[in-house]
């Protein structure tokens, strides 16, 4: 697996991955996205976030990593979003995309409480259960990273 920087040519996969159902249902505030409104949301993200594709053998995406500097749960940090292609879920590439992202910062995630695949593969790429470890209304469990583990 390789990580390479993502590109505008990256943007209708990537739309493709966040429209769908599942990803929908445990993303926060995401919601229908039309396909404007998502190149218009990837333009200022891809300014300002650290973004990486994660490829397997013939250049087969599977994956992308964001990573923003932001404050959230009253934390200032590096915050990583991961998404993998709906077709790809469940053969541990999202743990391998976490596992291949190195920073020397420490990482926090943001993770839907139900959303068991997710978890683990944050948990198997080193990632804990932070001290501030749930949004008020339960629904989100922040994780943190102090330093990569491979």
């Amino acid at each position: 697996m390789i990580l390479r920087p993502v590109t505008a040519y990256d943007a209708v996969a990537i739309y493709c991955w966040r429209a769908h159902p599942e990803t929908q249902r445990f993303t926060p505030d995401l919601g229908r996205v039309t396909i404007n409104e998502h190149l218009e949301w990837f333009v200022k993200r891809l300014q300002r976030s650290l973004w990486y594709m994660a490829e397997c053998g013939d250049a087969c995406a599977v994956g992308v990593i964001r990573v923003d500097q932001r404050v959230a749960a009253a934390r200032e940090g590096l915050w990583v979003s991961l998404l993998v292609d709906p077709t790809k879920r469940g053969c541990g590439y999202g743990t391998q995309i976490l596992q291949k992202y190195y920073h020397e910062q420490p990482l926090l995630a943001q993770i839907h409480r139900l959303n068991a695949p997710s978890l683990r593969a944050f948990e198997k790429a080193g990632f804990h259960l932070a001290p501030f470890a749930a949004s008020r209304d339960g629904a989100w469990l922040y994780y943190d990273r102090e330093r990569n583990v491979v």
